[in-house]
């Protein structure tokens, strides 16, 4: 019997029901569905606006995409059809097209107008499935898309309908809407919601807890949004899975909303049902919040060791060519890799006091286990990431950038001001023509072919950051081992990364400053009480003066690397960096003496596995140093300012940020600059240092996390 179109699309439908329901019967369902699939792309102009929309939504759900029929549904005729769609059928449409990544296609623009001009009949499941498709597809965001989008808002906003505004307060997130009016809209429906009895339900919770944390343009951090928000979590603590426990603790540490009694809701059980990713984030909460909770810490940890050693032994069923991994680099990266990341970082930074050294050192050496194995095989799947390192420096002037030292996978760079260390969350926007230079096209001319320095999910290879208008060294992995292993440092808090700063005004004792700051591309940074945890250590060297006032010369150690950590902690101090002219408002003067800001990152090392401590260091520029030398010395307060300016100023041999705090508190003087013959060094460092650099000193005899290290250089 021959089926007709409303026939071919109910069938369609009724076995991706089966098939999503029962998957063991997929095999024997999907030669029937490719063959309706085919028939019905050569009778599209027969089908019902329902019967399109239930082919597609059939399609999504079995995540198939049939090339002849995705062809027919976007010409002409279909989307005609679809001017006449139900709310049902037009949500199905808009739906399925993003599932399918055919986001912006004729045929769910239309679907997306009809879903705007009737936003008011729509159901909450139709809303919700709409502005999933928006959000998931916000890189191609189409015009009629994000009018459905605000209709929705508006609508789900005043009706007070809970399950349409979560998910439009999610999705809004997920875009980064910037509009504050919309936000507020939600943000009163969702206070309104709260005071009923019967408020959201869990997995509404959740999404509203992540979308008020993530957006920088919610107005919800008054501690009275959040604390109705919490009453109700409280209220509901038995109903929430595992998942939801997890989502909410990482919203409320995102966040910083410190609610001591939330460490209570969470079970020590819960741990046993989660897996990587869940286990990262509520140890990633802990941490940030500082609950005084050891013992559920150690629960986390010992789960995520059982989950590290089953990972292990499924790495070698994976496919034995590397070209197999590579569709699920993605899923990888989301369940294991970032997972191992924040967990490595949550325990070095919490430091449980319930968890002994072997315990954390187990943890971290698993973890980077691991980490260096999906590193090998993404690296061979691409031969050239493993060719011999040439370890002859590149010599050049101060003002392009210089490769100094090739070791291991990694590469230290000397980055003059001016570039930008294209590897964060905004470096995938394209280069203006006025724009910074990309450090990251300098690395890829000296490195060809190596797809680590391509890939913006591993930072293009770079450690870190260095601000635009500041110079100094930067480290980049050269292949994904060396990248995560760097990683892991970094996670550890073993990197050692120090800064010869000049400064306004007179700081005179050392000082750790641990001020949140908050972040947003785009927008800079600023301190604030729901910002990230931010370290950094400030060490007064010497009090300099000139006709433009009093000035401090620091040296700065950063435990953390928020965005513009150092500039914004010194300006919240009173003590801005000169020519800073973000969060300075004496940029103007200084720049009439100081040609640029004076932020120099002087020195940078880590301990390697096995191997010793890589380590490079460089005197300051001569443009600094030239404005060093219009100032004087101020000799008070215990610091030798005069020995210390004529340190940095003479170029001599830099000290590490460990020394020269050792060497202040013993009142020991600066030490005499000494003639580049005296270091022993190789002869390509010693060609180096003679042009302002000095590298290649990397020291054997260090266990990886921390142990006595005896130095000595390689020549």
């Amino acid at each position: 019997m021959e089926l007709d179109m409303q026939g071919t699309s109910m069938v369609m439908w009724s076995l991706a029901l089966l098939s999503s329901t029962f998957p063991s019967v997929v095999p024997s369902t999907q030669p029937l569905f490719d063959l309706l699939a085919t028939c019905a792309s050569t009778k599209l102009p027969e089908f019902s606006t329902q019967g399109i929309a239930n082919m597609l939504w059939s399609c999504a759900v079995l995540d198939k995409d049939p090339m002849p029929l995705m062809l027919a549904v976007q010409q002409k005729p279909a989307v005609s059809l679809v001017s006449f769609a139900s709310t049902q059928a037009a949500a199905n449409i808009v739906w399925a097209m993003a599932r399918l990544s055919r986001a912006g296609s004729p045929l769910q623009e239309e679907a997306a107008r009809v879903a705007a001009q009737k936003s008011r009949e729509l159901q909450p499941e139709e809303a919700a499935a709409i502005v999933w498709a928006v959000a998931v597809q916000s890189h191609s965001l189409q015009p009629h898309a994000e009018c459905a989008l605000r209709s929705i808002v508006e609508q789900a906003a005043s009706s007070l309908s809970s399950k349409p505004l979560a998910a439009c307060a999610w999705s809004l997130a997920t875009i980064l809407i910037c509009e504050t009016q919309l936000w507020v809209q939600v943000e009163t429906a969702a206070v309104s919601i709260l005071e009923r009895p019967k408020g959201f339900n869990t997995q509404e919770l959740a999404n509203l807890f992540w979308a008020f944390a993530t957006s920088p343009f919610a107005s919800s951090s008054a501690p009275s949004m959040w604390k109705a928000l919490a009453n109700d979590a409280f209220r509901q603590k038995e109903e929430f899975s595992a998942v939801e426990l997890a989502a909410v603790s990482w919203a409320m540490a995102a966040k910083r909303f410190v609610w001591p009694i939330w460490s209570s809701v969470v079970p020590t059980a819960t741990c046993l049902t989660l897996n990587l990713r869940g286990l990262a984030s509520l140890a990633w909460s802990w941490a940030t919040l500082n609950f005084e909770t050891d013992s559920f810490l150690c629960s986390v940890a010992q789960q995520a060791l059982h989950l590290m050693e089953t990972y292990w032994k499924a790495l070698p069923r994976l496919p034995e060519t590397p070209q197999g991994l590579q569709p699920n680099r993605a899923l990888i990266q989301k369940e294991l890799t970032n997972p191992l990341l924040q967990l490595t970082w949550s325990f070095a930074f919490a430091k449980v006091e319930a968890l002994d050294d072997v315990a954390v050192k187990q943890l971290f050496c698993s973890a980077l286990k691991l980490l260096q194995q999906v590193g090998r095989y993404w690296d061979e799947a691409n031969p050239e990431a493993l060719l011999p390192q040439c370890r002859v420096p590149h010599i050049g002037d101060w003002d392009v950038p210089k490769t100094l030292l090739i070791s291991e996978g990694v590469v230290f760079l000397h980055k003059p001001p001016g570039w930008e260390v294209d590897g964060g969350a905004d470096a995938g926007v394209p280069q203006r023509p006025d724009g910074p230079l990309k450090l990251s096209t300098y690395l890829r001319q000296c490195f060809p072919g190596r797809p680590v320095l391509d890939d913006l999910t591993c930072g293009r290879g770079f450690l870190g950051r260095l601000d635009v208008p500041s110079g100094g060294i930067v480290a980049a992995a050269l292949s994904y081992k060396a990248y995560f292993t760097l990683r892991m440092q970094q996670e550890t808090l073993d990197v050692e990364r120090e800064y010869v700063v000049l400064c306004h005004g007179q700081i005179k004792n050392e000082l750790k400053v641990t001020a949140p700051i908050r972040a947003v591309p785009g927008f800079g940074s600023w301190v604030s009480a729901d910002g990230l945890p931010a370290e950094s250590h400030l060490l007064p060297c010497a009090w300099l003066r000139g006709p433009h006032g009093a000035f401090t010369l620091l040296l700065v150690s950063i435990v953390t690397g928020r965005k513009h950590q150092i500039r914004v902690h010194l300006a919240q101090h009173g003590h801005p960096v000169v020519n800073d002219g973000r969060y300075s408002s004496q940029n103007v003067s200084d720049n009439q003496w100081c040609p640029r800001q004076f932020l120099f990152r002087y020195r940078l090392a880590m301990p390697w596995p096995d191997k010793g401590m890589l380590e490079a260091t460089s005197i300051l520029p001569p443009d600094l140093r030239k404005v060093l030398t219009s100032l004087e010395a101020v000799e008070a307060s215990g610091l030798p300012s005069s020995d210390v300016l004529q340190h940095w100023v003479s170029a001599a041999q830099p000290l590490s940020f460990s020394t020269w705090r050792q060497n202040l508190r013993q009142n020991k003087p600066a030490p005499a600059p000494a003639a580049s013959s005296d270091f022993l060094i190789s002869k390509h460092t010693r060609q180096i240092f003679a042009c302002g650099i000095q590298a290649g000193r990397l020291c054997r005899k260090i266990l990886f996390f921390g142990c006595q290290q005896k130095k000595y250089n390689i020549i």
